[in-house]
């Protein structure tokens, strides 16, 4: 019999040892490297059939595996770069139904255990607890098995072996009276062992005192102080602070005592603590414990702005203080007026407010906590010089402003912007300092319009270069809704602002359009922001009324079209009217100066004069029947021929000893007195009349007048009345008089004196 080949006969041996170990006497499965592979390595793994197969396969999660037939009762998988674990099956289907399967380990040999470090808390006499970590180098991914081995000078503790449940750190205790140790670490898994090397410990080096024990600090409002419980032996405290709402790192104190300064004010702080003794390790860190400093004054004045509403009004704004500035809760803002003695008191979370202001006012506003107040901000009243140059560009929700450099006399620099409409609710402002010329405006919505200016302060005068700019401008998509107001020929015409999301942008300028029944237009442009207009002078027509806004891309639609009618005036010319009433003056004048024209004037209106009643009607005649009885007049008025020796003679009643008020109305009862006074003669206007004329005369003169020689005096009195101007009442006394009958109505008896 000839002689095996080599690689056939190591085959073979490994088929055989295989079998032993498969489970099928009909499949074995195997792996030239065995079950655990180093990780990243290259393999075969074989699937052998003892009897024949015809249909035979090997799977893999193993991703990519290669496959293929190595004789005729054996195939295999190569494997190339293993980094995990992988899992092999063999099936064989015909002529018979078997299978076995193969579980790959991947992993490490270990790492040799390096940098050893051990303490102990020296809290018990009798025996020292040592605690020792080390690195244990790269992560194996199988099963390793650590062991810390440890020797002492102490006779009772000699080469003690630990096992190591954690990986790479230990606990172990030593007798008391011990000083020197050494350690060391052996690990092992199915792929390799390592150790490392003796390090040897005197215990007194390797001491820690336990952590210390923090009480509630108390602080002011830079230094806070700190209760520590001392150890005896312990030489050494540190101390570690952060802020408690931020959770920064971790900032070691410089004193090395339990005061802790360079704090801010109305700051809540944590606080720990570790020490050691004078040799040895530092404990661990103390649990922390929080607490907070005082409040202080704000020491910074307020970031504020303003606008001037009118003369005599300011609209202040300022910005909130953060907890650096504000040093404290802000408990309120005043806002003073000083020429004009006036105090506000804000509430914290207001943001603006109105005052009274004047050209030689100034305005002060403070933020106020429990400490105080922040130092002033004064408003004066500032030259404004308006100024060009200003360039605004366009961005992604950006506006971006560059203005001339000039560091001569500049203060500050202030740059405001606004929504159109919205300046005292969204007013936002920064301030740059003097060698700013440039800056960008963020968060800028694409379709609305934006304004604002750029303040350039120096000393006494502001500098003012204003800007109106859209990000996404169009045409604006309607036009302005209308109303007129319409007074003889002048037209005024008022309209709102367009709807915001139809505006396009920014309004520039309103167009109004004015176009009569026979076609004349009328174009006139209103600058935006104004809102009304006025057209005079128009003539008597019906006229259509349309308008349009435009943005800097263009003029948008009209809106909806109004239509008015002016009518002819009537009235006549000023002019015109003046001289007329001229000419009617001169005419009553040249009237008045004519006695024939004057005596039939006032013949009309004799004729035209109401009629006088009937006296036996009247309420006073009735009751002076019932009461008093009759007074008889009996004289004789104007006769053609009358004596001077025939006297007038006058029949009078006499009445008992009681008087009367007679009027008209009512009779009443006056002072006792029996004669009658006088007697008076009047004319009396009908209940519409708007006017009554009085004559009042003695019974003597009445008597004496209608003696012979009263003839003369009326014609005299009648010559008198030609010379007279316009004069009614005597006139229409003297022809009463003449009469011939002396009604009661005409004679108002006064008895009260």
């Amino acid at each position: 019999m000839g002689a095996m080949s080599r690689p056939a006969s190591v085959l073979t041996v490994v088929i055989l040892l295989a079998a032993k170990r498969s489970s099928s006497k009909n499949c074995v499965i195997w792996s030239e490297s065995g079950p655990p592979v180093v990780r990243g390595s290259s393999l075969s793994v074989f699937c052998h059939f003892p009897q024949t197969c015809y249909l035979k396969k090997i799977t893999s999660d193993h991703p990519q595996p290669t496959d293929g037939p190595f004789n005729v009762s054996t195939i295999l998988v190569k494997l190339v770069n293993v980094s995990e674990n992988t899992s092999f099956r063999c099936q064989c289907q015909v002529p018979y139904n078997s299978e076995c399967g193969l579980d790959l380990t991947v992993g490490y040999p270990p790492d040799r255990p390096e940098n050893m470090s051990c303490s102990y808390i020296a809290a018990n006499a009798s025996k020292k607890d040592v605690h020792c970590t080390w690195d244990r180098g790269r992560k194996t991914y199988i099963l390793d098995t650590t062991y810390l081995w440890v020797e002492s000078d102490s006779g009772f503790h000699n080469n003690m072996k630990y096992p190591v449940h954690s990986g790479n750190s230990a606990k172990f205790s030593v007798p008391g009276d011990a000083t020197v140790i050494s350690v060391r670490v052996q690990t092992r898994n199915k792929l390799g062992a390592a150790a490392s090397v003796i390090w040897n410990y005197i215990l007194a080096d390797i001491a820690k005192p336990p952590p210390p024990v923090l009480g509630q600090p108390n602080c002011s409002s830079r230094e806070c102080t700190a209760a520590v419980t001392r150890v005896d032996g312990t030489e050494s405290l540190q101390i570690q602070y952060r802020t408690t709402a931020a959770h920064q790192k971790w900032t070691t104190a410089n004193s090395s005592q339990v005061l802790v300064s360079s704090l801010e004010p109305n700051t809540r702080y944590d606080f720990r603590a570790r020490w050691k003794f004078r040799t040895g390790s530092w404990s661990e860190w103390s649990a922390s414990v929080s607490s907070s400093t005082q409040e202080e004054a704000p020491a910074e004045p307020l970031d504020v702005w303003w606008t001037e509403l009118r003369c005599e009004s300011l609209h202040v704004y300022w910005k909130g203080m953060n907890s650096s500035m504000a040093r404290g809760k802000v408990l309120n803002y005043i806002v003073k007026v000083k020429n004009l003695n006036i105090i506000k008191n804000i509430s914290a979370h207001e943001r603006n407010t109105s005052v009274q202001f004047c050209p030689q006012c100034q305005v002060a506003v403070s933020a106020c906590n429990s400490k105080g107040c922040s130092p002033p901000v004064i408003i004066t009243c500032l030259t404004k010089e308006p100024a060009l140059g200003l360039t605004v560009l366009t961005h992604n929700n950006s506006l971006s402003l560059t203005w001339p450099q000039s560091n001569s006399g500049i203060q500050e620099t202030v740059v405001e912007w606004y929504r159109d409409g919205h300046k005292l609710d969204e007013v936002q402002w920064v301030r740059l300092s003097r060698d700013k010329h440039q800056t960008v405006i963020t968060n800028v919505q694409p379709s609305e319009c934006y304004k604002g200016a750029v303040h350039v302060f120096s000393h006494g005068n502001v500098r003012t270069m204003t800007f109106m700019a859209a990000i996404v401008e169009t045409v604006p998509t309607v036009g302005p809704s209308v109303q007129d107001n319409i007074e003889a020929d002048t037209v005024t015409v008022t309209w709102a602002e367009i709807p915001r999301g139809q505006r396009g942008g920014c309004i520039v300028k309103y167009n109004v359009y004015l176009e009569n029944s026979i076609g004349d237009l009328w174009n006139d442009s209103i600058m935006a922001p104004g809102k009304t207009f006025t057209k005079t002078n128009l003539p008597p027509a019906t006229y259509s009324l349309w308008m349009s806004a435009s943005t800097a891309k263009g003029e948008g639609p009209a809106g909806r079209k109004i239509k008015f009618f002016i009518s002819a005036d009537n009235k006549l010319p000023v002019g015109l009217a003046c001289g007329l009433l001229f000419v009617l003056g001169l005419f009553l004048l040249m009237l008045c100066q004519c006695p024939t024209l004057k005596h039939r004037l006032w013949a009309v209106v004799q004729y035209f004069y109401e009629v006088v009643p009937d006296p036996a009607n009247s309420k006073w005649a009735k009751e002076c029947s019932k009461e008093m009885g009759t007074i008889d007049f009996q004289l004789q008025l104007c006769e053609e021929r009358i004596t001077e020796d025939l006297p007038i003679l006058v029949a009078i009643e006499e009445l008992p000893q009681k008087t009367w008020d007679v009027t008209e109305s009512s009779i009443s009862p006056t002072l006792h007195y029996p004669l009658i006074s006088d007697i008076k003669s009047h004319s009396q206007d009908s209940e519409s009349s708007a006017h009554t004329e009085h004559s009042q005369v003695t019974t003597e003169e009445y008597i004496s007048s209608h003696q012979p020689g009263y003839q003369e005096e009326e014609e005299e009195e009648e010559d008198e009345f030609e010379d007279m101007l316009c004069s009614f009442s005597d006139s229409f006394s003297d022809a009463q008089g003449c009469g011939g009958n002396l009604t009661l109505d005409a004679v108002k008896i006064n008895c009260t004196n």
